[in-house]
């Protein structure tokens, strides 16, 4: 006999094996069951609770290499699209170098290897029903996660794989930093406190505002949500939703308002370009929810026996205030002398006054464009290696920048490589403070995971 037990409704549990990939949060759509979220899934069973009497067999991905097959890709990408600047699946890069080490050193947990972390919180329930959540930092708030202190400096222990966290000593050799973060609406910054250092990560210079003009109608069109406006913000579904909280949200990869936007179900949002009017507009009697958030306005229509079926409120959108121009700084906050190591594409000169926001006061050792790098409405990776004289920053290294170039045969001219850091600096004690913070500014931002490690690199050039 063969029984189904609960798990995530992206984690189907079937008996004897399952086989499902684990996909992370991608441009313009959700997380699939992300590899910490198997791997939260699967401790949960370990440890109990979860009903079923085995440990389950797990193929948790496509393919363990990150090479040349589609999974780089999610399937609502185009032939044509842009290298990801995070590959949807895959574990390791060509050269050796693990897409994220705290997905990496999870699953040595996990296996037995060694528990290496210094701290880490997925900010997931330790519940094998326990479905995707993320850490959401209000606009201008700040959230505090490792405050290392005194006395034992040996790794493991510092974390549980989910929710609260245990924070121990910050060892002498410095510490790898690792967080996968987005900005809830494309603009604003979020500043990284690291002790001895800031990294900023700035969307919009200027605050911007986006909100709906002209209201296009009542549409419906398609069995589900999702027909007549198809992108999905990742916060998609909100319980204070309006159509100008929606109106903010609507924003592509590269941070740019969508042509309108639309809400439906009274919590749902969906962004996308021209509306077919002559064909899907209907009767206004079918948009009649009221939205959570504006309870004067209606945010389209749902299914019985609450409304009539499912429809769409669509409104145009327009933006005033800062444009988006990525831009990665780096500052000192103690009185650390600092020089190059490398030439980054800086455009600011070490030693100038930090413009970070968020409160920021130190000297700024490196400020990078990363117009090219930076991604909205997806998972961002942020990875900063902080030694005893030397830091270096990675803003979402990607295939190309290891292999050289996206397709074949330029991906094979040459022996992969390590990814350069966008930020690499000489200073005089960069272990001197130790922690791991995060505060916000002119809006809010999400965070999937935090991870502080040994500072080890892997590959061929570690």
């Amino acid at each position: 006999m063969c029984r189904v037990y609960p798990s995530p409704s992206h984690l189907s549990l079937s008996l004897p094996f399952n086989l499902r990939g684990a996909q992370r949060w991608f441009q313009q759509d959700k997380d699939h069951g992300s590899p910490l979220t198997v791997v939260n899934w699967l401790d949960a069973i370990r440890k109990g609770g979860s009903g079923a009497p085995f440990l389950p067999g797990v193929m948790y991905s496509w393919e363990v290499m990150v090479g040349n097959t589609a999974t780089r890709w999610n399937w609502l990408s185009k032939e044509g699209d842009p290298e990801p600047a995070v590959p949807w699946c895959g574990s390791l890069y060509p050269d050796g170098t693990p897409v994220s080490y705290t997905e990496a050193a999870a699953f040595r947990r996990y296996l037995g290897r060694g528990d290496d972390f210094l701290y880490l919180d997925t900010f997931l329930q330790p519940s094998a029903n326990a479905g995707e959540s993320y850490l959401a930092i209000g606009s201008g708030k700040t959230w505090t996660g490792w405050a290392p202190h005194s006395g034992d400096d040996t790794p493991g222990g510092g974390g549980d794989g989910g929710g609260a966290t245990i924070a121990i000593a910050a060892p002498a050799a410095g510490a790898l930093y690792e967080l996968s973060l987005w900005s809830e609406a494309g603009d604003g910054s979020i500043s990284v406190d690291l002790g001895a250092f800031n990294v900023n990560l700035s969307i919009t210079a200027a605050p911007r505002r986006c909100k709906t003009t002209k209201y296009l109608g009542c549409f419906v069109g398609g069995k589900r949500p999702g027909f007549i406006l198809p992108v999905f913000p990742p916060n998609q579904e909100r319980g204070d939703m309006s159509n100008e909280l929606c109106a903010s949200l609507c924003k592509d990869a590269d941070f740019n308002p969508y042509l309108n936007c639309g809400t439906e179900r009274g919590r749902l949002c969906m962004c996308g370009g021209a509306i077919n009017a002559s064909k899907w507009k209907v009767d206004e009697n079918f948009c009649t929810v009221p939205c959570p958030g504006n309870r004067s306005a209606t945010c389209g229509g749902e299914p019985k026996p609450g409304g009539i079926g499912d429809a769409l409120s669509a409104y145009e959108i327009a933006c005033t205030g800062g444009k988006p121009s990525p831009v990665l700084e780096v500052t000192s906050t103690s009185s650390l002398s600092a020089s190059p190591l490398a030439e980054p594409a800086t455009t600011a000169t070490p030693g100038t006054p930090s413009t970070a926001s968020g409160g920021v006061v130190g000297t700024v050792v490196a400020r990078v464009d990363v117009a090219d790098r930076a991604v909205g409405q997806g998972w961002n990776i942020l990875r900063v290696l902080v030694e005893p004289r030397r830091i270096r920053v990675w803003l979402n290294p990607n295939f190309k920048d290891i292999t050289g170039a996206s397709v074949p045969p330029e991906d094979q001219a040459a022996l992969p490589r390590n990814p350069p850091p966008l930020v690499d600096v000489a200073v005089s004690d960069g272990t001197a403070k130790a922690g791991l913070s995060a505060t916000t500014a002119d809006g809010g931002w999400f965070i999937d995971y935090a991870a502080v490690l040994p500072p080890t690199l892997f590959g061929p050039a570690s």
